[in-house]
Formats: structure tokens, C-alpha cells, sequence
């Protein structure tokens, strides 16, 4: 459980005879696993859309380091934490990060996204784990 559970919000209870409502047809936004700008000359923000709804800004200051395993893995190491992406074609990522480049990271939701190229980069999964989860993780490791 993350701290951050405590503020999300919860679901507002339903009603006991809802009112049917005509349905909105869907139309679903293209993909595209990030937002990029020309390179800044000021300390820019990275901003993370987790699958959950959360929000969160790094500083591209704090990104130490970017590890990537295979094209379906990236992990951004930051001073205070690691995010590991999941998804495929990640690999393309890399020159856009060294150069300050991604504004913004999203991840793909089939309810409000077209599938994008094979050949382009996908997000299906992010998670941010900081350096005090790692640790409890580690303990709790060694204790088994």
C-alpha cells in the first residue's frame, strides 16, 4: 500500500434506482506513449500518468540514471525513487530523456486509446516504487 492511497478518492455511493442515461458514443484519442518539446534551457519537469489516475512531476535534475533490460523495460532512477516502465519499443525513449526532451509519459488505456504502430513506443504499465519501499522489500526479504 502506497501513502498516497490515503488521498485518492473514493467511488460516491450509488444510487439505489439509477436513471438511465443514452449512452455517448466512444471516441477514443490516438496513442502516443509520451509528449516531447525541444530541448530547455531552465530545469524542465517529467510528467508520470500512472495507470491509476495519479499525477506526479520529477525534476529532470534528480534522473540519475535510465536503465533499460530489453525494449519492454525501462527504469528511471531518480534521487528518491525508481520508475519502471513496462510496455514495448522503450529503447526510443532513451535519446529523448538524455536530451530533457519528454514532457510528459502516459500509459495506454484501450477505453480511451486507438493501439498505436508496432513500431512505436507503448507504456502499459508504470510504477513508482521510492527508496523506503525498496528497502522494507529487502528486509523483509532477508528475514525469509
Amino acid at each position: 500500500m502506497s501513502i498516497f492511497d490515503q488521498y485518492t478518492r473514493k467511488a460516491p455511493p450509488q444510487e439505489a434506482h439509477p436513471v438511465e442515461k443514452e449512452a455517448a458514443p466512444v471516441v477514443k484519442a490516438p496513442y502516443q506513449a509520451y509528449a516531447a518539446d525541444a530541448p530547455r534551457t531552465k530545469v524542465t519537469r517529467l510528467m508520470l500518468r500512472y495507470p491509476d489516475g495519479t499525477l506526479g512531476l520529477m525534476a529532470y535534475a534528480y534522473l540519475i540514471e535510465a536503465i533499460s533490460t530489453s525494449h519492454e523495460f525501462l527504469s528511471l532512477v531518480f534521487t528518491n525513487c525508481i520508475i519502471t516502465l513496462e510496455g514495448r519499443n522503450l529503447t526510443k525513449l532513451l535519446n529523448l530523456l538524455q536530451e530533457e526532451r519528454i514532457l510528459e509519459m502516459y500509459c495506454f488505456d484501450p477505453r480511451q486509446h486507438e493501439a498505436s504502430d508496432a513500431d512505436e513506443a507503448l507504456i502499459i504499465d508504470m510504477e513508482r516504487r521510492s527508496l523506503q519501499e525498496m528497502a522494507r522489500s529487502k528486509v523483509r526479504a532477508e528475514a525469509e
